[in-house]
């Protein structure tokens, strides 16, 4: 999968993980301590979420490691290797 397809992937379970959390984007930027708008542009694949971002993902909505593998996945396939 490439890094534009991991980020949409990233992107899409946010989204469900959050509405089956029953949260809205400012309530879950609130429990991430992140803006409303980063979160909204994570979930339109418009913003790379950082590790620390997808850590709290995880942490706030019980993912279980879920979005640090994914977010892992997108790090390590937008480096360039040369």
């Amino acid at each position: 999968m490439e890094s534009s397809s991991m980020l949409e992937h990233f992107a899409e379970e946010l989204r469900l993980a959050r509405a089956a959390g029953g949260l809205s984007q400012a309530a879950l930027a609130e429990a991430l301590s992140y803006s409303g708008a980063l979160v909204a542009k994570v979930e339109t694949s418009e913003r790379r979420p950082s590790l620390d971002f997808a850590r709290r993902c995880d942490v706030v909505l019980a993912a279980d490691g879920r979005f640090e593998r994914i977010q892992r996945r997108i790090s390590r396939d937008t480096v360039v290797p040369w």
